[in-house]
């Protein structure tokens, strides 16, 4: 087991204070928790976790990330061996803030976490220098993280899907502010300081893109097309296209036909 002996720095982003495996896990009972992060995971046999009065069971391959000072309570579930593989450490508070972690998370360990947390501890124990140690920890740590807590999605690119799945209704600013459950003024002001353009511009942009693939791609009219991009007045269809591409949809139409044959 590496355990850290060394003087703490806290301009290091990761202090990796204790990497082992337990082959016959044990009891372990903190009620005050501990005083760093901790990713502890099954390698083999099932554990009874005990957290914020729950009792969670975690199967071989699950894991649960703990924050400092949080009381819990590990052992195992039945009178069959118990391996567990762990690793604990402080800092890396950008890291987990990025992540939005701020709390207690069962997990599922991706394959390669085991064999790599091995190498880490291995590497622990012939580094010299704290700074490549930290530099190894924070590496490992964010691509655990990227796997296992993936980053939630902005609210842009969340806008940004809903208007793409829903390009062809009859959308106004209320029905996607009502959607996101937030008023539109504000949901608009977000959406504008965060990419320079309007939620409605997005969408018209969205709109015009599918129809010029329809266009290419189909024998459909172009009144037909535009009722399926959401435009149930063809001249508002017409004046929107040429707004973006500079062309009506009936030039277009033609002027891609011709360069493809």
């Amino acid at each position: 087991m590496y355990t850290h002996t060394g003087k703490r720095s806290f301009q290091h982003p990761i202090v990796i204070d204790m990497i082992g495996v337990n082959i016959k896990q044990t009891l372990v009972a903190l009620n005050d928790g501990n005083y760093c992060n901790q990713i502890i995971w099954v390698s083999e046999g099932r554990m009874t976790v005990c957290i914020e009065n729950k009792q969670i069971l975690l199967e071989k391959g699950m894991g649960i990330f703990v924050p400092p000072n949080t009381p819990i309570e590990y052992f195992p579930s039945d009178n069959k061996p118990l391996r567990t593989s762990w690793f604990t450490f402080t800092n890396a508070s950008h890291l987990l803030e990025y992540h939005k972690i701020s709390g207690y998370f069962v997990f599922k360990a991706p394959e390669w976490a085991e064999s790599s947390l091995e190498e880490l501890h291995d590497y622990a124990i012939a580094c010299i220098s704290p700074t490549l140690l930290a530099a190894e920890g924070f590496r490992y740590l964010a691509r655990l993280l990227d796997m296992i807590h993936p980053s939630p999605p902005e609210r842009v690119d969340e806008i940004n899907n809903y208007l793409k799945k829903n390009f062809f209704k009859q959308l106004s600013l209320d029905d996607i502010a009502e959607h996101f459950k937030t008023d539109k003024y504000s949901l608009c002001r977000l959406y504008k300081n965060k990419t320079g353009t309007t939620i409605m511009n997005k969408l018209k942009k969205i709109r015009i893109y599918q129809a010029r693939q329809l266009l290419w791609q189909s024998p459909m009219s172009i009144e037909e097309i535009a009722r399926i991009c959401g435009y149930m007045d063809t001249s508002y269809f017409i004046k929107s296209f040429k707004e973006v591409t500079g062309h009506t949809p009936k030039k277009y139409r033609e002027r891609v036909t011709r360069t493809n044959k």
